[in-house]
C-alpha cells in the first residue's frame, strides 16, 4: 500500500480548508503582514497570502503587468514554515490558492455579515413592506 506524498496530502488539506471556509466552519484572522490570513489549529497553523510580481509582457512593446501570486503555508505553532504551495500565472485568482485566499479574507473581515447588513440598508424598509404585501 502506497502512502500519499506529503505534497498531495498538503494539497488535500488546502482543498478541505477551502470547503470548510466556504461553509463557514473555519475561521481566519488577519496577520500583521498585508494580504495574509491565518487559521489557527491546536497543532499548527495554515496561512494564505497574496503578493504581486511585475512580469514583462510577452510582446516586444516593453510593457509589463502585475501578476498575483498566492501562497498557502503550513506552519508550526511557533510560526515556522514547514511546507508551502505556490499558485501563480494568468489564472492564479481562480486557482485553489486564489480561491482559498479570497474565502479566508472574506471570513477574516466579516464579508458575509457586512453584505447582509448593507443589502438590508439598500433594500430599506419599503422593500420589506412591499415583499410582505406581495406575499399576502
Amino acid at each position: 500500500m502506497t502512502r500519499e506524498s506529503n505534497d498531495d496530502r498538503f494539497h488535500t488539506l488546502a482543498e478541505h480548508a477551502l470547503q470548510r471556509t466556504e461553509s463557514g466552519a473555519l475561521d481566519w484572522e488577519e496577520t500583521p503582514q498585508e494580504e495574509s490570513f491565518v487559521a489557527i489549529f491546536g497543532s499548527g497553523m495554515l496561512k494564505v497570502s497574496r503578493t504581486e510580481r511585475l512580469t514583462p509582457s510577452f510582446e516586444d512593446d516593453g510593457d509589463a503587468y502585475y501578476q498575483d501570486i498566492y501562497c498557502v503555508s503550513l506552519l508550526t505553532r511557533t510560526a515556522n514554515e514547514v511546507m508551502e504551495l505556490l499558485f501563480d500565472g494568468f489564472n492564479a485568482r481562480d486557482s485553489l490558492g486564489g480561491r482559498l485566499w479570497q474565502a479566508a479574507r472574506g471570513r477574516a473581515r466579516g464579508a458575509e455579515d457586512l453584505l447582509d447588513s448593507v443589502l438590508r440598508e439598500v433594500d430599506g424598509p419599503e422593500a420589506t413592506t412591499a415583499a410582505t404585501h406581495a406575499a399576502a
